[in-house]
């Protein structure tokens, strides 16, 4: 059975995701020590980084001289919305049935020890906003994937193009 490198990779990006936020729950990084889950997220682009390296050489070996930055693409956000989809998905019962308000702690801890004033400034009080911090935070983490994915397979696809051309030209 062969399965597409997208579909492939795109569902271990996915489990790494989901995975990688079970661990930062275990170890109390989103209820306890937010300055460890804080930093500990950037990992997911190092998960995205690695998926998307190792779907797109495949790729790459699969298609040969065929191998263009519209394919590519095409297969990095196929790859991209499986993961995000997935992962999104589990986070969003997470954040509902798991360990609901634990983004709401998030925003309090993050005005108190950082100063930084996010986008996830909803008061239940106010009726200014229509989506509550979670929700917010859902849709950043949705579309943060896809951008800084495609950001991601951009320049790997770059890279793999350079190297395929100039392994061709000799130079």
């Amino acid at each position: 059975m062969d399965i597409k490198p997208e579909i492939k990779f795109g569902l271990l990006a996915a489990i790494a995701a989901i995975s990688l936020t079970l661990l930062q729950y275990g170890l109390g990084w989103h209820s306890e020590q937010f300055n460890l889950g804080h930093y500990s997220s950037y990992l997911l682009y190092l998960f995205l980084f690695a998926s998307l390296n190792f779907s797109l050489r495949e790729k790459r070996s699969d298609l040969g001289k065929e191998f263009t930055l519209r394919k590519a693409m095409r297969s990095a956000l196929i790859l991209l919305l499986i993961s995000s989809v997935f992962s999104s998905g589990f986070l969003f019962i997470y954040s509902y049935f798991i360990n609901p308000l634990w983004v709401e702690a998030f925003v309090k801890w993050q005005a108190v020890n950082t100063g930084f004033s996010s986008v996830y400034n909803y008061n239940p009080n106010e009726n200014a906003l229509v989506l509550s911090n979670t929700e917010i935070y859902l849709c950043m983490y949705f579309l943060s994937q896809l951008v800084a994915g495609l950001s991601i397979a951009f320049a790997i696809t770059s890279a793999l193009l350079m190297r395929s051309r100039s392994a061709s030209t000799g130079t």
